[in-house]
């Protein structure tokens, strides 16, 4: 089969599996990825500590007490999920078939009604697609991770009892998220996975719950990916380490959603 168009395509560091079951020494360099192929994902930080936010090419941190940070060249990261993604113009001018652009207006969303939003559009649940939100959000909820010395270690659950977590009123920002298929939910987070940053940069985290009321303008993106490629790390935690499957889905369920 012939290599596709590669704005098709999510590249992803490692897996969903992985990093709950405790391999978070970063390894895969983000920024030398991100360019024009790959301007928008999510995913964390070395040791996880930090949420990663990528929009426009940028890769944002957010950090529990701390304000949004960039990645750079010496930051690596142990679970990542880039792509390229149209995040302005029109998306009838982009001429790309299984793209959509929703002007929302007397429409409410929350994070657990925008399944059912966005299967009027994509009208499939077994393919991955990105997403982006844009509003001002009457409220939205995020999480950050609390940060740790290079020479520490901790659970997911262990991490996620310790999490800073905010919510913001009438806040102008962006979402970034990536629905994954169930039949995926090992490999990447299933279901949907929404990160967020603010407009000014300042503050953003692990969406948990996020509102935009009827009488929000919202501006709503979906993308779908046909492919994904994923990389995996090389160190002896992943090459070695054992994974209870029934236990991971449990964890992947808590910290995740």
């Amino acid at each position: 089969m012939a290599d596709s168009d590669p704005n098709d395509k999510i590249l992803q560091f490692s897996t969903i599996g992985s990093l709950m079951s405790g391999v978070h020494d970063g390894e895969f360099n983000t920024t030398d990825c991100l360019g024009p192929v790959y301007n928008f994902g999510l995913g964390c930080s070395d040791k996880v500590n930090a949420e990663v936010i990528i929009y426009d090419g940028v890769a944002y941190t957010g950090t529990a007490k701390e304000e949004v940070g960039v990645l750079d060249r010496a930051d690596l990261s142990p679970f990542i999920q880039v792509m390229h993604f149209h995040t302005e113009g029109a998306m009838t001018a982009v001429g790309q078939p299984h793209h959509y652009y929703v002007l929302t207006e007397g429409e409410s969303l929350t994070e657990e009604n925008f399944h059912a939003f966005a299967q009027r559009y994509v009208r499939s649940e077994n393919v991955f697609f990105g997403v982006c939100v844009k509003a001002v959000f009457p409220s939205v909820t995020v999480r950050r991770p609390q940060r740790i010395a290079k020479e520490e270690s901790r659970t997911m659950l262990e991490l996620a009892a310790q999490q800073q977590v905010d919510t913001y009123t009438d806040q102008e920002g962006v979402i970034v998220g990536l629905y994954t298929p169930e039949v995926f939910g090992r490999l990447s987070v299933p279901g949907f996975h929404f990160h967020f940053i603010t407009a000014d940069r300042r503050e953003g985290g692990h969406v948990l719950k996020f509102q935009i009321d009827k009488e929000t303008k919202a501006e709503v993106r979906l993308e779908e990916k046909r492919r994904i490629e994923v990389v995996l790390p090389t160190s002896d935690d992943f090459r070695q380490g054992k994974v209870d499957l029934q236990l991971l889905d449990g964890v992947i369920h808590k910290v995740e959603k």
